[in-house]
């Protein structure tokens, strides 16, 4: 639960490298920066908050020997 983009922001940047693919341009990634900061603030203003559910999980490998 976010009562300010900002913090959503930072999360978001922070996992740019599963969201864009590396031959997108940092012009191209400060745009969808700007987009989702737009909605999130929206969002805000209307809800006065912005929630976000999460699935995350791992995938461990092994070798047989």
């Amino acid at each position: 639960r976010f009562p300010s983009a900002e913090p959503f922001i930072a999360y978001f940047v922070s996992t740019r490298s599963m969201i864009m693919t590396p031959e997108h341009t940092e012009a191209q990634w400060a745009s969808v920066v700007d987009f989702v900061r737009s909605e999130v603030e929206n969002v805000i203003k209307l809800k006065g908050k912005f929630d976000l559910s999460k699935i995350a999980g791992a995938l461990v490998g092994t070798k047989d020997s």
